[in-house]
């Protein structure tokens, strides 16, 4: 099973990334920067939904805990509104 974990940079992503591979999980980290020592990490704007649609390619779950941790000057609904649309819709483009 192929799991990707966006925000595996951060504390949740970090932990779910860890437990993942304790169990024997293909997970694959994804987020804004590179992360050491969490596997395999995919440097990757959430935003971007032409980088999100490659990153989940091939992919059986999503794990999606990507968010701005400081989200000063950002419209409150943009910060995890426009991740979590890309995420969703890229995986639905990938079943139709």
């Amino acid at each position: 099973m192929r799991v990707v974990v966006t925000g595996a940079g951060g504390r949740l992503g970090r932990a779910v990334m860890a437990r993942a591979q304790e169990s024997g999980i293909e997970a694959v980290g994804v987020d804004r920067i590179a992360s050491v020592g969490q596997g395999p990490t995919i440097v990757t704007d959430l935003c971007d939904l032409g980088q999100v649609c490659s990153v989940l390619a091939g992919a059986d779950a999503v794990v999606h805990l990507g968010a701005i941790p400081a989200p000063v000057g950002y419209p409150p609904t943009w910060c995890s509104a426009t991740t979590s649309w890309d995420s969703l819709t890229s995986t639905r483009r990938r079943r139709s």
